[in-house]
């Protein structure tokens, strides 16, 4: 069988063949578009959905509940009960605050998670481009993670629930970390930003585990800073 001319002449040329296979072929702005095109249309009937007074998941009337009961009682006043809130307070102020303005804190909630989804996926390409300097890579991470949210965890796809919300805190936080070395105001703001987000959803432990453990690696005292300084923050939030 015989090669493609451009393989023969990347051969002659000492050139890897794979690449010279490629040229001349579809640009990858143009791959990287219909994929982004395509899994926005998708993303039409979770955006529809959220507007419409049918259920996403179980969970949004429990939400929506507690986000209208810190309106005027506190959320925990018992050790147990049939109402225990096991998720932090900050989310649950923040829709019923909102639904003062704007009405339905189910919609609210459903709003709030999708732009937090967009976030989301924007701070994942905005890693990416840190990471790789360059732009396909970022868009392509951005696009592959809301398609992963629509195919696979699509009732989270505009949900009245603050995990999203708390997701994109964490992200940013971490994409600040990222972006320049480490100085004290930076570290500040990285304990900041993870505290806001476990102030919203105590789950998220991974990302601010991580950012310990490299700072630990490059400068030990500047993991404390950053230890101390977040163990405070979240004494003072609870």
């Amino acid at each position: 069988m015989s090669m493609p001319e451009g393989v023969d002449e990347a051969a002659e040329n000492g050139r890897q063949p794979e690449a010279a296979a490629w040229k001349g072929g579809v640009p990858d702005w143009v791959v990287l578009g219909l994929m982004l095109f395509m899994v926005l249309l998708t993303l039409a009937g979770p955006v529809v959905r959220a507007f419409l007074p049918v259920e996403a998941n179980y969970n949004e009337g429990w939400n929506a509940y507690n986000a209208q009961a810190a309106l005027h009682h506190n959320l925990y006043p018992y050790r147990y009960g049939w109402k225990t809130v096991n998720y932090p307070a900050l989310s649950f102020y923040l829709v019923g605050r909102l639904s003062l303005i704007f009405g339905s804190a189910v919609r609210i909630g459903r709003v709030l998670s999708l732009i937090s989804l967009v976030g989301v996926c924007v701070c994942v390409g905005g890693i990416v481009r840190k990471l790789t300097g360059r732009w396909g890579p970022s868009v392509f991470a951005a696009t592959l993670s809301l398609w992963m949210f629509i195919a696979m965890a699509t009732g989270y796809v505009a949900m009245d629930d603050p995990q999203m919300m708390a997701q994109v805190c964490i992200l940013i936080g971490f994409l600040v970390y990222l972006e320049a070395p480490a100085s004290n105001t930076r570290i500040a703001a990285v304990a900041v930003l993870f505290v806001l987000a476990g102030n919203i959803k105590h789950n998220l432990i991974a990302l601010p585990l991580a950012v310990f453990v490299d700072l630990l690696l490059r400068s030990r005292s500047k993991a404390a800073r950053f230890a101390l300084l977040g163990v405070a923050l979240l004494v003072a939030s609870i």
